[in-house]
């Protein structure tokens, strides 16, 4: 089955999230396809939990403004175990977040990023089974900030925590992020292939203490080891859209319709009607499952110390695409990667593979390519 979020299988992760703020917007469906849903009040929430046995500073929120209403909230507190939200008295596409401090959080085992010191949320828009949805927003910072832009929601009672990842359609913006002095728009259109009665949007925007993702893999190309971040950051035109129905998606064959055998009428020989000929029922096939061809031209150049990027030809119905260079496995959106890995010497061999992927559907692995590096 097509899974609209790849759950993170976080077993070591059992310690409450550190010292989380929160903004988290309400929002209420827009009847229409193709059409952008209503967004309510944003939520600003800071606290958490801090282990006894840590001592790190966590991260505060100095003040916000929100940018549509005027409206500024600036009575926060500093204390690490007091959980603190503010509701905004307006709605707002948008807000200027003063970060005081993002904190550090480097209590974990595995080297993976774990910005939840500051989490802005716009949380329980409802979706619909195999819509296409676009989130979209414009944001800046006064200084580069690193930011994960995360995406969950509940399936059958079941919450997918907000590391999960979701496979985005072709000209995405990438998860892993980074916010500019100069604005830049984040685009991130998906499918709900599982059914999902809510969608919640994450932009974690702690501290960034690893620079290896929740799924396992370097985005060093990406982002850069960030902990202790003051400024601000300023989020504006955010949008949640329906784009209909993704024709992409193998829908259930309906339920085959009953017929009746009505009763038996006697009538004179004199007045019998011609009887016309039985219809022929037309009978519906399900869609065969979807079938990803293995990749090909797969293409590998070593572009600087330590990089490579790897290149492919795209694979029809594709969602994504899994690289496998030696045991590690990367993921991209488009048809193109950089991959940088500390691993990578001048005159090593790396061996590199591909394959497609829709939701939990998975093509076969691509011919491998070896290629020892020259940089």
């Amino acid at each position: 089955m097509k899974k609209l979020f790849n759950k993170f299988l976080a077993g070591a992760i059992t310690i409450a999230m550190v010292a989380t703020l929160v903004i988290g917007v309400s929002a209420t469906k827009s009847a229409s396809a193709d059409s952008e849903l209503q967004l309510g009040k944003w939520i600003f929430t800071q606290g958490g939990h801090v282990p006894d046995n840590y001592d790190a500073d966590a991260g505060y929120i100095k003040s916000v403004k929100v940018t549509d209403t005027g409206e500024e909230i600036t009575d926060w507190e500093r204390k690490q175990d007091r959980k603190q939200s503010h509701t905004a008295e307006g709605v707002s596409k948008g807000f200027t977040l003063d970060i005081e401090e993002t904190g550090w959080d480097a209590i974990w085992d595995k080297k993976q990023f774990n910005p939840w010191s500051i989490i802005t949320t716009m949380p329980e828009v409802p979706m619909e089974q195999a819509h296409v949805y676009q989130v979209k927003f414009k944001a800046k910072a006064s200084k580069t900030k690193n930011v994960y832009v995360a995406f969950k929601t509940t399936v059958d009672g079941v919450e997918m925590p907000p590391y999960d990842q979701s496979p985005m359609k072709e000209g995405s913006s990438t998860q892993t992020n980074t916010i500019e002095v100069q604005e830049k728009e984040f685009t991130y259109t998906f499918t709900n292939y599982v059914g999902g009665k809510e969608l919640t949007t994450d932009l974690m925007l702690g501290a960034f203490v690893y620079t290896v993702d929740y799924a396992g893999n370097d985005v060093s190309n990406i982002i850069s080891s960030e902990q202790n971040w003051k400024g601000q950051v300023t989020v504006s035109d955010f949008s949640v859209t329906d784009l209909g129905v993704d024709p992409d998606v193998p829908t259930d064959p309906p339920a085959p319709t009953q017929t009746t055998t009505a009763e038996p009428t006697t009538v004179a020989p004199t007045t019998v009607a011609p009887t016309e000929a039985p219809t022929q029922e037309t009978t519906k096939v399900a869609p065969a499952p979807l079938k990803l061809s293995k990749v090909k031209s797969v293409k590998v150049k070593s572009v600087k110390k330590k990089t490579i990027k790897v290149s492919w030809k795209k694979v029809s119905k594709a969602k994504s695409y899994q690289i496998k260079v030696g045991s590690k496995t990367y993921k991209a959106n488009g048809t193109s990667r950089k991959i940088k890995n500390s691993k990578f010497k001048k005159g090593k061999k790396v061996t590199v593979k591909v394959r497609a992927v829709a939701g939990s559907v998975k093509g076969a692995w691509s011919k491998p390519v070896k290629k020892k590096l020259t940089k």
